[in-house]
């Protein structure tokens, strides 16, 4: 019997309104879009793009994210609101694209749109203040692009998603580099704006902060962890996520079996394929991360999209396509953290043995966008000075979100994990077994304190001085002097190591000066 015409485009469509019904329904914001809060706070406070006040230091790592808030600050008060209607704007143009622009009449875009919905991975990250809905709605527009040879429109779409987030880059060259050869270099010239677009932020960026990255990669990425057991810890990752979200890691497994058997039809499925596999390798090569299943969502986003393409070339797509939807959500169900079995009330206070969490059970009561409704309270009110009075104006946190957004601009915080922290971001971790992905947690060195209450340089390690003083020199000198360019260009390329020598290779075994009672911790 042969389905009625349309029937595809309707049912896709229904599917794709409940999985955006599941968005809204478990809307929340996590403590670490409230970093990104404080930036756009103090940019419309008039401090410019400050964490901390007096500080040039780019804590965000989503400058188009960032931007998009900022915009939005002044229509909504409060970057709360922006941040979960720009979500779910987001995400429901993603699907919306998916279903629409189906080649399959509907029934390709069921069994995508099903596993996305059934997905916690995705239905967590497709609000959470984080820039994820974003690169998920220009990861559509630029499998779009690419599949219907819009070379202009690609680059442009691929430029944004860099600028969203520049290791996105990775998911993306697949499908670029098949648009290069497919048209034997012609696509090349079309695709500029994939270099220009982020390229020209990180000049900005270079000028203004001093650094074409944000801090958050040099505290993260830039240490001494043997790479045996980043791996290990990323493996942990996907393990984690098998355990509490099975259907994320069996759909991108499903979207690459689908594509490889449409690989001589569909070069484009190909690549988005490839594009997942590459997506979850950097995941495991980097350690994961702390909150479960963040770093899946783009993954699994475009195997999503090459298993549209590979049912659209299929015989039988209706039956198919009921086949895979049904079995994506009959696998969602097994797990109790499902986003189709948990409720309102959903809480989950802890994390596994490896250090990961479970972000969206850890914040959902209090920063969930129903709870917060169904209960009278608002978000996190910004700190101001005519409100907020701090009897020491310099501590030291872990968790510095929503308590340097509340904190205000007369706050500084000196962050242990470094995210926010230029200085510490450059001095070793003391790594041992145990640590936990994303927390690289740094002693506070003997005199940081004073220093940054006084004004007056206080640090009794001598090394740790001078590199304060490169830093003070990058991110609160003036702008356009020769003593900044000549600081830039020494912490982008040796940063402070010519300082520390033998030093930062042993941290354990050597004589730094830490302040009094902040040994280290793991976790």
């Amino acid at each position: 019997m042969r389905a009625v015409p349309g029937t595809g485009r309707i049912l896709a469509g229904l599917v794709g309104l409940a999985s955006l019904g599941l968005v809204i329904r478990d809307a929340w914001v996590c403590d670490d879009a409230y970093i990104t809060f404080r930036h756009v706070d103090h940019l419309w406070l008039g401090h410019g793009l400050e964490w901390n006040v007096g500080e040039r230091v780019l804590v965000s790592t989503h400058a188009l994210w960032l931007g998009l808030l900022s915009v939005l600050q002044p229509l909504t008060g409060e970057p709360f609101w922006s941040a979960i209607g720009l979500s779910i704007g987001c995400t429901g143009a993603a699907l919306a694209l998916l279903v629409v622009r189906d080649d399959g009449g509907g029934w390709a875009a069921i069994a995508p749109v099903a596993l996305l919905g059934s997905s916690k991975a995705f239905i967590d990250f497709s609000t959470s203040g984080l820039e994820n809905p974003l690169t998920h709605l220009l990861l559509v527009v630029v499998a779009l692009s690419a599949s219907r040879q819009r070379d202009d429109r690609l680059g442009i779409a691929a430029g944004l998603l860099l600028l969203n987030r520049l290791d996105t880059a990775l998911l993306v060259a697949p499908l670029l580099a098949w648009r290069v050869l497919a048209s034997r270099g012609a696509a090349a010239r079309a695709l500029w704006p994939v270099a220009a677009i982020p390229g020209a932020w990180m000049a900005f960026a270079l000028v203004y902060f001093g650094e074409p990255l944000p801090n958050t990669a040099l505290a993260k990425l830039a240490q001494q962890i043997p790479a045996a057991d980043r791996v290990a810890q990323g493996l942990d990752y996907l393990s984690n996520s098998w355990a509490w979200d099975p259907v994320t890691l069996a759909g991108i497994g499903v979207g690459l079996v689908a594509s490889l058997l449409v690989l001589r039809r569909d070069p484009v499925a190909l690549a988005l394929a490839l594009g997942s596999v590459v997506g979850v390798a950097y995941a495991v090569r980097i350690g994961g991360d702390f909150m479960s299943g963040r770093f899946l969502t783009a993954p699994l986003l475009c195997a999503a999209m090459g298993l549209a393409r590979a049912v659209a070339h299929a015989p039988g797509r209706p039956a198919l396509a009921t086949l895979l939807a049904g079995g994506a959500i009959a696998l969602s169900a097994t797990s109790t953290r499902s986003p189709l079995r948990t409720d309102l009330d959903y809480s989950d206070q802890g994390w596994d043995e490896t250090g990961i969490a479970d972000e969206r059970g850890f914040y959902f009561r209090a920063q969930g966008l129903w709870p917060m409704l169904r209960d009278g309270r608002g978000p996190v009110p910004p700190g101001r000075p005519d409100t907020t009075h701090h009897e020491d104006p310099v501590i030291v946190e872990r968790t510095i979100g929503a308590r340097g957004y509340e904190g205000g601009p007369g706050l500084h915080i000196i962050d242990r994990f470094a995210l926010s922290d230029a200085l510490l971001a450059r001095l070793p971790v003391r790594y041992g077994p145990g640590w936990r992905p994303g927390h690289w947690d740094r002693p506070v060195p003997e005199g940081y304190r004073a220093t940054l209450r006084s004004g007056r340089q206080q640090l009794r390690d001598p090394a740790i001085a001078r590199c304060f003083e490169r830093v003070q020199a990058v991110h609160a000198g003036p702008l356009f002097t020769r003593a900044r360019w000549a600081a830039i260009w020494t912490l982008n390329t040796t940063g402070c190591t010519d300082l520390w020598g033998e030093r930062w290779m042993h941290p354990q075994t050597t004589d730094w000066q830490w302040d009094g009672g902040s040994e280290p911790v793991v976790r």
